[in-house]
């Protein structure tokens, strides 16, 4: 809602909250996506109106959580206790996940703990990238076969530039394809 019109927050928080920001404050969108965990293990998707952040002078963050209601039925009540019992849970997650990630780092050397899942989805997009582009290499010599052009050192050269490949690896490609090579 307010992220449309983000230079009226300003005016609004103070208004509403009675603060006294003068204008020019930094404003950090939350997520407003959020999903509520029952004890039956299901899940509800709640989406809050705008969830926002305003750093002050001092360091210190102040949230803040504007909802509009539709129908006039009381049910804001229940969504706001809803939606901000959920923020501040995630951001005593965060805080946690701050606090242990500031103690392993040091350990660590500063690196980012991997985990096998994240491991095997970026070896995954490797692998698609990779896919993709010797296919391309494929596609980009049989258009050359199709059109009876030849294919010389430079076109091999281009091929590789462009797919960011070796040219002995195009080689092989073109070999493993029966694609035969002028010379």
């Amino acid at each position: 809602m307010l992220n449309d019109c983000s230079t009226l927050i300003i005016p609004v928080v103070n208004l509403y909250f009675n603060e006294n920001y003068i204008g020019n404050e930094e404003i950090i969108f939350s997520k407003n996506e959020h999903y509520l965990a029952h004890s039956d293990n299901t899940e509800d998707k709640r989406v809050t109106d705008s969830s926002f952040i305003i750093p002050r002078a001092d360091k210190t963050t102040k949230r803040y959580h504007i909802e509009c209601e539709e129908q006039l039925d009381g049910s804001i009540l229940v969504r706001m206790f809803e939606y901000d019992a959920q923020l501040a849970l995630d951001d005593l997650i965060a805080q946690k996940y701050q606090k242990v990630r500031g103690g392993v780092e040091p350990i660590m050397g500063g690196k980012i703990i991997e985990y096998e899942a994240k491991t095997i989805l970026n070896k995954g997009i490797e692998q698609g990238i990779e896919k993709g582009r010797l296919e391309s290499a494929i596609s980009t010599l049989n258009r050359y076969i199709r059109r009876k052009l030849p294919i010389d050192a430079q076109v091999l050269a281009d091929i590789a530039e462009d797919n960011k490949l070796t040219v002995d690896k195009v080689r092989t490609i073109a070999k493993d394809n029966g694609i035969s090579l002028s010379r």
